[in-house]
């Protein structure tokens, strides 16, 4: 995952201050996630930059998840305006934590490793899927 955040970023589509996106991309992407929703339209759901993602995700080795607006994926009426306070408040938590980590991956990486060891909570068993042999760009 980190490989792959790290591959996402400058020079590649996402700059170094939208590291969790590109985090956010990797992770769906190792754990073989169908789709990656999001209301991101800046780094992730952005048509300009979904071919570069794409071509890194399967570059890695990886098949990519769809990246789409909740929208996009429930073909609501294009005319509905949405503004959601807990998209906001999560927006806002994630710019804090990737500041308060320079928005390095390492570093980013390392504090999640310690919150989860700490945690009492389940975890998931990364099953990354890759695509097959023969089949990668």
């Amino acid at each position: 995952m980190i490989a792959l955040a790290k591959a996402l970023l400058e020079p590649g589509p996402i700059p170094v201050k939208a590291a969790t996106d590109a985090t956010h991309i990797a992770v769906a992407t190792v754990m073989g996630a169908d789709y990656l929703l999001t209301w991101n339209f800046k780094h992730l759901a952005n048509a300009a930059l979904r071919k570069r993602i794409n071509a890194i995700c399967r570059t890695e080795g990886f098949d990519p998840p769809v990246i789409c607006t909740p929208e996009d994926l429930l073909m609501n009426d294009a005319d509905t305006v949405y503004r959601d306070e807990i998209i906001e408040e999560v927006r806002a938590r994630k710019e804090a934590l990737a500041a308060a980590h320079d928005y390095d991956i390492d570093r980013l990486f390392e504090t999640l490793r310690k919150r989860q060891s700490a945690s009492d909570r389940p975890t998931l068993e990364p099953r990354p899927r890759r695509i097959p042999e023969g089949k990668a760009a």
